[in-house]
């Protein structure tokens, strides 16, 4: 596991921050996206030692909701729609986390090649 460290602005640089990918499927057609970002990560901010990930945001927190992963999916497809209504669930779409090296942080489904 390489983590890519990124440096993010107050008040997120009180904690170490990682690029991550995600592949974020829907299940009604069976279409995979992938989403570029970064994701937070426990350690120590001045020697980057003692990482590491929690998957919780994923698999229980605000993440793991459709209404969530519909918005990763609409940003992987180039759109946001800050208006648009997301129907809350957990069934609609699944989701896979990795860092920019491909080590993967949450998986939901197999590897998938994504559009």
């Amino acid at each position: 596991m390489t983590p890519e460290f990124v440096k993010m602005d107050p008040p997120h640089d009180m904690s170490l921050w990682v690029k991550v990918y995600f592949q974020v499927r829907d299940n009604r057609t069976g279409v995979v996206k992938r989403l570029d970002g970064e994701k937070d990560i426990w350690g120590d901010p001045d020697t980057r030692e003692g990482f590491g990930v929690s998957d919780f945001s994923y698999s229980m927190g605000n993440y793991s909701c459709d209404c969530n992963r519909s918005i990763f999916f609409d940003r992987a497809n180039g759109t946001d729609h800050p208006n648009k209504h997301h129907t809350c669930g957990h069934d609609r779409f699944d989701l896979n986390v990795f860092l920019s090296d491909g080590t993967p942080i949450y998986t939901e489904f197999g590897d998938h090649k994504t559009d």
